[in-house]
């Protein structure tokens, strides 16, 4: 069985933080100065970020939160990864301006690209 994978947005610090993890209950746990896991009992100043369990053609791994860009025929989109209906849709709203079988062909083939993400590039999701 795959282990689930986290990433912690600090809204505090404005960045990524790499010394949290999530307990099985959903408790975010913080590792402490002498390299112990212990509960974190601040306030609500993270966004925990679930691994999809895809990678994109970069072999980047893709999570909730990311910006990813999408080309299939003559089309070219970004948009971000969401949790949505008990799955990951990061194309759920792609669909009407994409070809159904194009759509397919470019995800299966891992034809897309996180580019960024919501926290730190969100302009990339004006850019067009």
């Amino acid at each position: 069985m795959n282990k689930k994978k986290f990433r912690f947005w600090d809204k505090t610090q404005g960045r990524y933080r790499d010394n949290l993890a999530l307990s099985e209950n959903g408790a975010i746990l913080m590792l402490n100065e002498h390299q112990d896991w212990e509960i974190y009992r601040g306030k609500k100043q993270f966004v925990v970020e679930q691994y999809t369990g895809l990678q994109d053609k970069n072999g980047k791994d893709v999570y909730e939160g990311d910006i990813v860009e999408l080309k299939a025929g003559n089309y070219c989109e970004r948009f971000v990864v969401e949790y949505d209906c008990g799955g990951f849709t990061p194309f759920v709203d792609m669909v009407g301006q994409f070809n159904r079988e194009e759509l397919c062909d470019a995800v299966s083939a891992g034809d897309y690209e996180v580019v960024g993400n919501i926290h730190e590039n969100p302009e990339l999701l004006a850019e067009k």
